[in-house]
């Protein structure tokens, strides 16, 4: 056998295969959030065209997102992380969210107990006064910790966008 392929081998049976350890500080916590998160999100709109979709849908009773284009259809498994709203500049968290079914919102259910485990207040109370901007860095703490593939940002009605954390993509001719 070559060496240098033998080198060149992954260690299968030495890797962690442990989940990456998550940060208990808000600051680290959001940069390696966002960093993983962008990543994703490239990879999505590199892929398949995240975010130029003519049409979506999600139906979180039945645990799934749908965007339609012209020449595809994508869908993938969805579930809420949140919603903002305009009128009252506030984001609200899946966990506590009037219009989530149970067992929609597991990321950001996750969310809450890792703040309540280190006593992170941005990730503790149900609903934050911010700006639209502010809730990407939430929703991509949610990717992390929730271990999605990715989050969309769709309006879902006047003056409110659902930030839908979403996996498991699959894409069919249209």
């Amino acid at each position: 056998r070559d060496p240098a392929l033998q080198t060149a081998q992954p260690f299968a049976d030495t890797q962690d295969t442990a989940p990456p350890h998550i940060p208990t500080d808000m600051h680290t916590l959001i940069g390696m959030a966002m960093g993983h998160t962008q990543g994703l999100q490239r990879g999505h709109v590199e892929t398949w065209g995240l975010g130029k979709d003519e049409r979506w849908d999600v139906d979180l009773s039945a645990g799934t997102i749908k965007w339609t284009f012209s020449d595809k259809i994508v869908e993938a498994q969805a579930e809420l992380i949140g919603t903002y709203s305009e009128s009252d500049g506030s984001f609200l968290w899946g966990w506590k969210h009037p219009s989530a079914p149970e067992g929609s919102a597991v990321a950001a259910t996750a969310v809450k107990a890792h703040g309540d485990a280190h006593s992170l207040s941005e990730l503790q109370v149900a609903k934050l006064n911010c700006k639209l901007d502010d809730c990407w860095p939430l929703s991509a703490v949610a990717v992390l910790i929730g271990d999605l593939q990715g989050v969309y940002r769709g309006q879902a009605g006047d003056g409110v966008y659902a930030f839908v954390g979403f996996g498991g993509v699959t894409i069919k001719a249209a």
